[in-house]
């Protein structure tokens, strides 16, 4: 949730944003709700196949995935002070 506000000026830079969630469509829906801003394409994975697929081992995990689809960066976690950790050649803190 403190990543929102930076994920949200990332999609705003034209650069897609996709979160990934094994929460259910009813938890979400009361999440938005209150929140007001998320980035606008979600996908529910509730068997976390995502997460088995690509080792996520704690949450929030960011993957930076270049147009050729070669992963261009991973993180683990988000801490306001620090920012979030980018590739080359995007919009940083």
């Amino acid at each position: 949730k403190a990543a929102v506000p930076r994920l949200l000026e990332i999609e705003a830079a034209g650069i897609p944003v996709v979160a990934i969630t094994d929460e259910p469509r009813e938890t979400l829906d009361a999440y938005f709700a209150r929140a007001g801003a998320f980035p606008a394409i979600v996908a529910i994975d509730d068997l976390r196949r995502t997460h088995q697929a690509w080792g996520v081992s704690g949450t929030p995990t960011f993957a930076f995935i270049g147009a050729d689809g070669t992963v261009l960066q991973t993180s683990t976690g988000f801490d306001a002070a620090r920012g979030l950790p980018l590739p080359p050649g995007l919009p940083s803190d």
